[in-house]
């Protein structure tokens, strides 16, 4: 039977289940629980195929998902895992209350003005990760993170899952599922390298009832590396 890991780290108020991005694990918002925990239930949730989670499709992972959380929660999704948001709250916007997603786009890939990865990019970075996995994702945490982590080969998401992953965010279009969702908000980086800030743009002109934060100095992960401001506008949207 499959697994999927949600892990209860305490705290009272809004249920507030995070989602990571790809590459990494639950682990990664670590460094914000013991704030979070003073507003929030926080739930940290490794996704399919990542960390402690095996490799499952949609339907399964909901079902094991909805069994570990409260009636009602909000979602903060990082990346990737704001593309997980995105089709849960559509799906479900009786059960989700707040979606907040962070360096995240309903469509990843590049399509005419749609602004995202250009699909050889992507299918560079795809190629690179099968032969040298390791080493492509430290370029990749370098990156959007400014720091040097090291990750161990033991800690990898299998090969399996890696794929499985890219796939999904090379054909995720979610554009239409957005229509579907009663609250969100929005953060961007302007110096993200992955999701671009003109995507904020528009987004604001198809979404006009969303709420939009971009952080001006921060990229991909400003959860990290602005951590209080990013805190700041987290706690006044949920």
């Amino acid at each position: 039977m499959s697994t999927l890991y949600v892990s209860y780290q305490g705290g009272q108020g809004t249920p507030l289940v995070l989602f990571h991005g790809f590459g990494f694990t639950s682990q990664v918002w670590l460094p914000l629980v013991s704030d979070l925990i003073t507003k929030y239930s926080v739930y940290l949730v490794d996704l399919p195929g990542f960390g402690n989670s095996d490799l499952m499709d949609w339907d399964t992972f909901k079902a094991k998902l909805f069994k570990q959380l409260p009636r009602n929660f909000a979602i903060l999704g990082w990346s990737m895992g704001g593309g997980y948001g995105i089709q849960l709250a559509s799906e479900h916007p009786e059960i989700i209350s707040h979606l907040v997603c962070v360096g995240a786009s309903p469509k990843f890939i590049k399509d005419g003005s749609w602004p995202g990865i250009p699909a050889i990019f992507f299918d560079e970075f795809s190629r690179k990760l099968a032969i040298f996995p390791v080493a492509t994702l430290q370029e990749f945490v370098k990156l959007q993170s400014g720091k040097e982590l090291t990750i161990e080969l033991s800690k990898l998401a299998p090969k399996e899952a890696m794929q499985a992953s890219l796939k999904l965010l090379k054909n995720w279009d979610l554009r239409n599922n957005l229509k579907k969702v009663n609250t969100a908000c929005f953060m961007f980086g302007r110096l993200d390298k992955v999701v671009p800030a003109e995507t904020l743009k528009i987004m604001q002109q198809l979404y006009p009832k969303f709420d939009y934060v971009l952080f001006k100095q921060a990229a991909h992960m400003p959860f990290i590396s602005h951590k209080n401001i990013f805190l700041a506008e987290l706690n006044r949207v949920v």
